[in-house]
């Protein structure tokens, strides 16, 4: 995943928690300030905080500039409730890595750049 963002010159961070992410994408804020757009990825279940808590936080944080937030779970009937009100999509990590993939993609080339 970190390659495709590499090739494309876009920031690539990964993080180990929720409260890490948000940390860092306090950082990103000041350095890019409103040009900021982000795609977040998620894991589903994390230590103190789940993955969909952290997307609700991200869109207050930064609202619309949050362009795409997925969710990656081995369980995506369980979160699929908890998410349909926050705009997120659900990925399987069994079956649906391939369409994450094609979402990276296609968010890379409509220009996400923070620039």
């Amino acid at each position: 995943m970190e390659k495709l963002f590499v090739r494309s010159a876009v920031p690539f961070v990964q993080v180990c928690s929720g409260e890490e992410a948000l940390e860092t994408l306090r950082g990103l804020e000041q350095k890019y300030g409103p040009q900021l757009k982000v795609m977040l990825i998620t894991d589903g279940n994390m230590p103190s905080m789940d993955g969909d808590e952290l997307i609700l936080k991200v869109r207050e944080q930064i609202g619309d500039r949050l362009k795409v937030a997925k969710l990656l779970t081995g369980d995506p009937d369980g979160f699929r409730v908890r998410v349909q009100y926050i705009d997120c999509r659900v990925v399987s990590k069994a079956t649906d890595i391939d369409l994450l993939f094609d979402r990276i993609r296609s968010f890379l080339s409509a220009g996400a750049s923070h620039r």
